[in-house]
């Protein structure tokens, strides 16, 4: 009976292992939407890594005339694939999952499989550079695909925990939906107006397990009609159960491989390789097939070891809070160079859901926010107020009465006031207030020592505000100036 993503939701808590049947179909989706070369064969271990369940053996008997017309494993392949029709197919507690990703490595790494780089300029570059590209820009045939992709690096894609690219399958510390596809952001229209990237969807070779996963699909739905929403239930499952009040920096990964460039990549990781997070990044690096001699050196050695694919999978690894934190120290200490005043956005935004809120890079760090800059303020002084249990002392730096409510006398200051003065007087003036913005905002307290003006901005930004940002051309000027005068007066 054909089950609606709601309906899946409300059974899924009641699975067992429901985290464990996410991450197994999160594995399904790596190989189905995997690009395969023209000749690929299944391995034929594929019988013996999955155990179909009750539903999905009777599955199996409806689909035996598909299952004696390819090789056992390019039909398991297939039906691994497809996972579920109405019911799940597979056991995913019995199944060995450890070998699966064994078997996913192994291919990734002797690019048997290929996943497409979705972020750089390199297949955007390559696909208008074929001939066929002016006649054909809504899909590509599978030997355009293997031109395409021929001496590319693998993309890196991340399901759940399951972070897959050059490097093989990594495990990372961190929640993340960046799934693969089979449809890749290729061109720009002619119409000079349209400033959206196109999409160009990869068509598979004609072989064995893709035909029987055709067939297995037209069969299952000819006898019990279309699917049921199982997609949209397993894809989101870990992430509300994660952030069911909404997330931020949702779009960090893309946002860092579209907004980092050039010797950018390499500097964070050497930097992320000399912090805290070396002896987790290092063991990742030292993992079989791997020579564990490539883990060792200075953070800079290592990482200039590796291309820009590998160094943001490696970078991928961490949480999001620990690269916020890794990139605001870069720009604080001059390693990631913007122009003032600019603002870097992804290009490209991963699949979202409510409440999630967009990542914006300039050369006061990285924010995340949606809400009025206003509101952020207000509610980040009042809750820090509270934690602290410091009610009173607000009460006196806003010398507001007693007979007006608190809330209301921090929304008439802050309407009133230069947003700076507000962040200086009710903010800066307490250690231990500034510690709790902080970290609400995922901001180093550091970095508000040293130039107060510079660590208002830095705290204005992280709020939603734009501050604005000028060069010390004149204040040099000012002060060189000056000098030049005393030195005069003195001589």
């Amino acid at each position: 009976m054909w089950k609606s993503s709601a309906e899946i939701n409300s059974e899924l808590p009641d699975l067992p292992e429901p985290q464990g049947l996410a991450e197994f179909f999160g594995l399904s989706k790596c190989w189905d939407n995997a690009i395969y070369p023209e000749k690929y064969e299944a391995d034929p271990s594929w019988p013996d890594l999955i155990v179909p369940t009750e539903i999905g053996r009777d599955y199996i008997g409806r689909l035996k005339d598909i299952a004696e017309s390819v090789p056992a494993g390019d039909f398991y392949l297939a039906l691994f694939g497809k996972s579920f029709h109405h019911d799940i197919i597979f056991d995913w507690q019995s199944s060995n999952v450890e070998g699966i990703i064994e078997l996913l490595q192994r291919e990734l790494l002797d690019q048997r499989i290929r996943f497409p780089l979705r972020f750089g300029r390199l297949l955007y570059d390559r696909f208008n550079d074929l001939s066929r590209a002016a006649e054909r820009t809504d899909h590509l045939l599978s030997q355009d695909v293997q031109t395409l992709i021929a001496g590319t690096p693998q993309g890196v894609y991340q399901l759940n925990h399951l972070l897959i690219g050059p490097l093989g399958v990594l495990k990372s510390r961190e929640i993340r939906f960046l799934p693969p596809s089979l449809s890749v952001p290729l061109w720009h229209c002619s119409d000079t107006g349209c400033w959206a990237v196109h999409q160009v969807r990869l068509i598979p070779p004609s072989i064995n397990c893709v035909n029987a996963y055709r067939a297995i699909s037209s069969r299952l739905e000819d006898a019990f009609g279309p699917p049921s929403e199982w997609d949209a239930a397993l894809d989101w499952f870990l992430p509300r159960r994660s952030w069911p009040s909404g997330r931020k920096y949702y779009d960090l990964p893309v946002l860092i491989a579209d907004c980092l460039v050039g010797s950018d990549l390499a500097s964070l990781l050497a930097s992320a390789l000399s912090s805290g997070h070396s002896a987790a990044l290092r063991a990742a690096i030292a993992l079989a097939p791997r020579d564990a001699k490539v883990s060792s050196g200075s953070g800079e050695q290592v990482a200039s070891r590796f291309c820009a694919e590998e160094q943001f999978q490696l970078l991928m690894l961490l949480e999001d809070v620990e690269l916020v934190k890794l990139i605001d120290g870069e720009i604080e200490i001059g390693n990631l160079t913007l122009p003032l005043g600019q603002v870097r956005r992804a290009k490209q935004s991963p699949p979202k859901q409510t409440f999630y809120s967009k990542s914006d890079l300039s050369a006061l760090g990285i924010r995340s926010v949606e809400i009025s800059p206003i509101v952020n303020l207000n509610s980040c002084i009042m809750k820090a107020y509270e934690d602290e249990s410091a009610a009173t002392e607000l009460t006196w730096r806003l010398r507001a009465s007693a007979s007006v409510p608190l809330a209301d006398a921090l929304s008439t200051f802050v309407r009133t006031k230069d947003v700076s003065v507000v962040v200086r007087e009710l903010i800066l003036g307490s250690q231990s207030v500034t510690q709790r913005v902080c970290d609400t905002l995922d901001l180093s307290v550091a970095s508000m020592t040293g130039d107060e003006a510079r660590g208002v901005d830095r705290l204005l930004w992280k709020l939603g505000f734009n501050p604005p940002q000028f060069e010390d051309f004149l204040p040099r000027l000012q002060s060189r100036l000056r000098n030049f005068s005393e030195t005069l007066i003195q001589t």
